[in-house]
């Protein structure tokens, strides 16, 4: 302790440099600032947004819109299937004029298949890949005889 500093001026520095003192005093103004109004934890916020929100009449609105958008969509992703099926299915079951229409009718069968077509697609794309291989063996590119 030096000799020009009074002690009790020397207690009471070593008392406020000390981080327990810094650390007791925080906790004390935390509590007056917080006197009278209700305090939230940093971990509660997040619930308490969400119900706030809940109750919110614009966020129901919003949310029956979604949902009815939601049920929309899904509908026109079952149409939206159905309609590429049929597209398949038609291509799969033309009678193919060339080489190159041949490949597109065999592609659009494994497709067919591949999103859930039915037993007769499976027995047309074999009857295609038959007919293919056998021409692929002759070099028989002529179509206008012998059509798969």
């Amino acid at each position: 302790m030096p000799d020009h500093m009074p002690v009790w001026a020397w207690i009471l520095v070593t008392a406020l440099g000390s981080s327990g003192f810094m650390a007791f005093a925080g906790r004390i103004a935390d509590r007056w600032l917080a006197r009278g109004h209700a305090v939230v934890r940093k971990a509660d916020i997040g619930v308490e947004l969400e119900k706030a929100l809940a109750a919110s009449p614009t966020i129901k609105v919003m949310g029956e819109k979604l949902n009815r958008d939601y049920a929309h969509m899904a509908h026109i992703d079952r149409e939206l299937r159905e309609f590429r099926l049929t597209q398949l299915r038609q291509c799969l079951f033309a009678h193919p004029y060339d080489q190159n229409s041949h490949q597109s009718a065999i592609e659009s069968g494994e497709e067919y298949i591949a999103l859930g077509g039915n037993g007769v697609g499976h027995k047309r794309l074999t009857q295609l890949e038959d007919n293919y291989a056998q021409r692929v063996a002759t070099d028989d590119w002529d179509y206008t005889h012998n059509r798969p």
